[in-house]
C-alpha cells in the first residue's frame, strides 16, 4: 500500500502537521502515520513505518519533504536503504523521488540527508545563544509560564495573568485546606486549571516562578542549576514552600490506609538505641507516649512520654540556633572578598567585562550554596526566641522538627540524644 509519513517537532506546531496531512492525502494514499517529536529521536510512528516496510506491505512512502523523514542523516540513510532493499518508493513532494541504486541517487540522497541533520544542529545552536542571551540578560528562558503568570508584551519579564491569578490563589488556598494531598484537591477542583494529574500539579509548585524568581538549566526533580531571584511577584513564600516541600515528602510516605491520617509530632523521628529500629506512639493510652515494638529488644514495650521529649528537643533546637545565628551573620571571608570584586568591575561600566562579571556571580552562587538560605537563616534565629516554643502549636513544631531534627534517641522514659541537621 502507499503510505503518507508527516512529522513535526513539537505539539506546538500542530496547525503545520494538520497542513502536512492535506497534501499528503491529496496524493491518494491508503494510511497517514505521523510523530510529533523530533527528527533526530527515535519515533513510535516512524518504527511503525520500518515494521510495514520490513514486512513488505508498503510499496510507496509519501512526504512533503525529506527532512520529514529524520533529522538524523545516519538513520535516514539507513532507512532510505531499506526502503532500496525492499523495493520502496520515496516521494517528497517538495524535492521528487530519493532513490539510492544509482550513484547519483545515492548521492543526492545522502546531501539530503546530511543538509536536513546541519539544518537541525544550527537550529539547536541558535536557541541555545538565544537562551543564555536571555539568562545574561535575567529574562525569562521560555515563551512558557506557569498558570497564573504571563509574559509581558515585548516577553521581557514575567507577571500576573489577570485572568488566572485569583484561580492559582484559590487552588493554593484548596491544596493548603487539603494539607498538600494533591490527588484529592484535583478531585476537589471545579474547573478552569490546567492540570490533568498530582504530577503536572507537583511539577507547577515546584516551579521557582511561583516564588518569584526565573530559572535556568532545568534538571531533574524540578532543579535548576541557576535562580534568579525577585524578578517578579512572588504566589508563594520561601516559608510556606519550605513546608510544602516537607508535607510532600511526608503525604509521599503516607498512603494506603494511612493516607487519611494526619501524623503526630513526633512520628518518625524517633528511634531505639538498643535495636536501632523507629518507635511509634503507643496506642490507647492518654498520655501520649513513644515505645519499641522490635522483638526480642530489651527496651520492647518500655514507653517514654512525649511531655519528656518536646522539651529536650526544643532546648536542643534552641541551643543550636543561638550558635547558628552568630555564624549566620558573620559572613565569609571569601564571600566578602568575591562581592567586593564583583562591585569593583561593575564600577568600571564596561561591557567586555561582562563574561567576567557572570563567572564571579556564579562562584559567589557556589560559595553561598552550602549555608543557609536567608529564609531558613531566619527561621533558624527564631528557634532561639523562647516565645515561639511557648506560641507554636503541635503542626507548626512538627514542620521544625521535620526540617531540622534528623534523629531523636529516647529508652525508658529519658531522651539520650537529639541529632540535628543543621
Amino acid at each position: 500500500m502507499r503510505v503518507g509519513y508527516c512529522r513535526v517537532s513539537t505539539g506546538e506546531q500542530l496547525s503545520a502537521l494538520e497542513a502536512q496531512i492535506q497534501r499528503v492525502e491529496a496524493t491518494g494514499v491508503e494510511r497517514i502515520i505521523q510523530d510529533v517529536e523530533s527528527g533526530r529521536y527515535e519515533r513510535d510512528g516512524m518504527n511503525e513505518l520500518l515494521a510495514l516496510i520490513d514486512e513488505q506491505k508498503v510499496s510507496e512512502i509519501v512526504a512533503t519533504r525529506v527532512d520529514r523523514l529524520g533529522r538524523d542523516a545516519a538513520a535516514t540513510d539507513t532507512m532510505i536503504l531499506l526502503c532500496s532493499l525492499k523495493k520502496v518508493k520515496i516521494t517528497t513532494l517538495d524535492g521528487g523521488v530519493v532513490e539510492a541504486e544509482t550513484p547519483q541517487g545515492f548521492l543526492m540522497s545522502r546531501l539530503s540527508t546530511s543538509l536536513a541533520e546541519m539544518e537541525s544542529r544550527m537550529l539547536s545552536m541558535r536557541i541555545k545563544k538565544g537562551y543564555e542571551t536571555r539568562r545574561k540578560m535575567r529574562r525569562p528562558a521560555r515563551g512558557r509560564v506557569p498558570f497564573g503568570y504571563r509574559l509581558n508584551e515585548d516577553n521581557t519579564a514575567i507577571e500576573p495573568d489577570p485572568q488566572s491569578w485569583e484561580q492559582a490563589k484559590n487552588l493554593l488556598r484548596l491544596l493548603r485546606d487539603n494539607e498538600w494531598r494533591l490527588s484529592t484537591s484535583l478531585d476537589q477542583v471545579k474547573g478552569g486549571v490546567p492540570f490533568s494529574s498530582h504530577v503536572a500539579l507537583k511539577a507547577w509548585i515546584k516551579n521557582p516562578i511561583l516564588r518569584g524568581a526565573t530559572g535556568y538549566h532545568k534538571g531533574k526533580r524540578h532543579e535548576f542549576a541557576e535562580i534568579i531571584w525577585d524578578t517578579h511577584e512572588a504566589l508563594l513564600s520561601h516559608d510556606d514552600f519550605r513546608s510544602i516541600e516537607i508535607t510532600l515528602e511526608q503525604n509521599r510516605k503516607m498512603w494506603g490506609r494511612n493516607m487519611n491520617t494526619t501524623p503526630k509530632i513526633l512520628t518518625g523521628l524517633c528511634w531505639c538505641p538498643n535495636c536501632e529500629k523507629k518507635m511509634s506512639y503507643a496506642g490507647a493510652r492518654s498520655i501520649p507516649s513513644i515505645m519499641c515494638r522490635t522483638r526480642d529488644c530489651v527496651s520492647r514495650f518500655k514507653s517514654t512520654h512525649e511531655s519528656v521529649i518536646l522539651p529536650a528537643v526544643n532546648q536542643r533546637l534552641a541551643g543550636r540556633a543561638a550558635t547558628l545565628g552568630q555564624l549566620i551573620d558573620d559572613e565569609p571571608p571569601e564571600v566578602a572578598s568575591m562581592r567586593e570584586q564583583i562591585a569593583n568591575l561593575e564600577m568600571l561600566n564596561d561591557p567586555d567585562l561582562a563574561d567576567a562579571i557572570e563567572a564571579k556571580r556564579r562562584k559567589l552562587d557556589q560559595l553561598m550554596a552550602g549555608g543557609a538560605t536567608p529564609a531558613q537563616a531566619a527561621r533558624i534565629a527564631s528557634l532561639a526566641v523562647p516565645a515561639v516554643w511557648a506560641d507554636a502549636t503541635h503542626e507548626e513544631l512538627r514542620l521544625v522538627y521535620l526540617e531540622f531534627v534528623a534523629r531523636i534517641e529516647v529508652d525508658r522514659g529519658q531522651v539520650l540524644r537529639v541529632l540535628l541537621k543543621i
